[in-house]
């Protein structure tokens, strides 16, 4: 199932959660994360780091993929299409209208990268975001 925006990842975790009987408190204690973070990224906030929403969405089972590879590859797989498309860190950094650091850190991984800068990096590369649907429900 395609993922367009931030909200949708926010939606599945929700709908997600409830199919299945789990209160906020618990899966938020369990991801180690704030109570207040999983409100906040249930309701579509965009400037939660992709590594706790990887954790989170790994403990309800939901499979998230970007072009086709599993979401805790996008450092290779961004790196990977902005190369195929011949683009420097640089002219992708200005064609988004975000810094250069930002992009070397969402090619090496780093923690602290927002999911909203995540979503504009991969459409700018044409990078689809789906949900694998065979291990995870909405």
């Amino acid at each position: 199932v395609p993922i367009r925006d931030v909200k949708e990842i926010g939606k599945w975790i929700k709908n997600t959660r409830r199919e299945n009987g789990i209160r906020q408190k618990y899966l938020a204690d369990s991801a180690r994360v704030s109570e207040r973070f999983l409100v906040e990224l249930e309701n579509g906030r965009s400037s939660t780091e992709i590594n706790k929403v990887l954790n989170l969405l790994n403990l309800l089972s939901i499979r998230l993929r970007i072009n086709n590879e599993p979401a805790n590859q996008f450092p290779r797989t961004i790196r990977a299409q902005r190369k195929a498309n011949k683009i420097t860190q640089q002219d992708l950094a200005g064609l988004l209208g975000i810094s250069l650091s930002t992009i070397q850190k969402i090619e090496s991984g780093k923690k602290g990268i927002s999911l909203e800068k995540l979503f504009t990096v991969s459409q700018g590369l044409s990078i689809s975001w789906s949900v694998d649907t065979a291990r995870a429900r909405k």
